[in-house]
């Protein structure tokens, strides 16, 4: 048997894929490790495996709080993209939004990218 260490990485690492769990779980299914043939429930249960992240993720996707916050997101980007192109249209630039306009610097503290690049770094 092979012990794989499973870790988070952040999306920038460029993790190469022979070492992505996803990876790991094909080369097991597919029966080509360096081991030998392919165990019929090694492969069962990495199929069972993938199966069940998929359904959890997708039937996450419909709980109310996911739904809500998802809707409340796009209505939030809706609502600023209109009142933006009203005060563009209207007077010929942004200015009149311009205090409730994020910047970039600001958008990567409210999403906290530093604490998620920072992860198993």
């Amino acid at each position: 048997m092979i012990d794989h260490q499973v870790r988070v990485h952040p999306s920038a690492a460029r993790l190469p894929r022979e070492e992505q769990l996803a990876w790991k779980l094909a080369v097991v299914a597919a029966g080509t490790q360096e081991a030998g043939e392919l165990d019929p429930d090694a492969a069962a249960m990495a199929a069972n495996r993938i199966i069940d992240n998929a359904s959890v993720a997708v039937a996450s996707l419909l709980r109310r709080p996911v739904a809500v916050a998802r809707a409340q997101a796009q209505r939030a980007v809706i609502t600023a993209v209109r009142r933006t192109l009203e005060a563009i249209n209207r007077d010929g630039d942004s200015g009149a939004v311009h205090d409730d306009m994020a910047s970039f610097a600001e958008r990567e503290r409210i999403v906290r990218t530093a604490e998620y690049l920072a992860i198993g770094s």
